[in-house]
């Protein structure tokens, strides 16, 4: 276990219990409300480090876990893309249901009323998956 991970600092507004354990690997940690398990191939020796790594592996989580699957995903997911109302949002189902499953995201150019600015403004909240 990592020593400088269980040291106290107050000079963030770090709480020990936060820090205490941070980055070993298979610990879950308690974070606002959230637990999470931090997988970890290194111990930081600033407590401070440690915690904003946390916190970035939790953000990219959150963002994965955001995307949209084009090949699984409802008409009323699809509508939340920004521009991409409801109309287009039953056309990208419609259109999957009769042509059969996205190949890769540029396929959703193949479906009326989603253009080039329309994929590019969404790409980050797409995926296409098994």
């Amino acid at each position: 276990m990592c020593r400088a991970a269980t040291r106290r600092t107050q000079s963030f507004g770090v709480a020990n219990d936060l820090v205490r354990r941070v980055l070993v690997a298979g610990f879950a940690l308690s974070l606002g409300g959230v637990a999470m398990t931090a997988q970890a191939a290194q111990c930081y020796a600033d407590p401070v480090l440690a915690y904003e790594a946390m916190i970035a592996e939790r953000v990219q989580a959150q963002k994965v876990a955001a995307r949209i699957n084009i090949n699984t995903a409802t008409a009323a997911q699809f509508a939340t893309l920004q521009g991409v109302g409801v109309k287009t949002a039953e056309e990208i189902v419609l259109y999957r249901e009769m042509f059969g499953e996205f190949a890769r995201i540029e396929d959703l150019m193949k479906v009326r009323g989603v253009g080039k600015a329309t994929l590019e403004k969404n790409r980050a909240r797409l995926a296409v998956l098994d």
